[in-house]
């Protein structure tokens, strides 16, 4: 799914939606509770440059997941949703 998104191997994800992440459990619980249609702005870093990829959150196929998702907004889980390129 972040490939689809367009992220590569490498990339280093520092902010989401402008908002500074200071660690990868942040950023998961950040994409845990971002609701499936919601586009967000990733700053990366990448081969020493910023850039910045935008992605639509989109519902886990995996309906687990989704409960998992659906329950991170409202309570302290971690999930990872999938996301693809805008």
């Amino acid at each position: 799914p972040a490939a689809k998104a367009g992220f590569v191997i490498g990339d280093v994800v520092t902010a989401m939606d402008g908002k500074p992440l200071r660690s990868a459990d942040e950023l998961s619980w950040q994409i845990a509770i971002a609701p499936a249609g919601k586009i967000v702005q990733f700053t990366v870093s990448r081969d020493g440059k910023r850039i910045v990829i935008s992605a639509r959150a989109e519902p886990s196929p995996d309906p687990a997941l989704r409960r998992a998702s659906t329950r991170a907004r409202t309570a302290a889980a971690t999930v990872a949703g999938d996301w693809t390129a805008e």
